[in-house]
């Protein structure tokens, strides 16, 4: 059998820090996950009010939604996969 070794004070602030570390990007990554559902809906919603549209003002003003919808979720993209990518580099080490 082996003997457990015991864990130095600074190995288990280490610990501590990597696990609150996890557990932010987390918690970070759900809030993102919430707010890519919810633009995604609005985009949707959007899309579809695109083909319904006959109003001139009515329809840029549902382009120009459409494409600020775009930007925020791609925004929101980028994040979710920069902080996805430093999650699993600190699960791997």
């Amino acid at each position: 059998p082996v003997a457990a070794v015991p864990e130095t004070e600074q190995s288990k602030a280490e610990r501590k820090a990597r696990n609150r570390k996890v557990f932010d990007l987390k918690t970070q990554l759900t809030s993102l996950e919430r707010q890519l559902e919810k633009y995604s809906a609005k985009r949707r919603t959007v899309e579809e009010q695109l083909h319904s549209v006959s109003d001139e003002q009515e329809l840029e003003r549902l382009k120009e939604e459409h494409i600020a919808l775009v930007e925020k979720l791609a925004g929101i993209e980028e994040r979710w996969l920069a902080l996805q990518q430093d999650l699993e580099k600190l699960e791997a080490s």
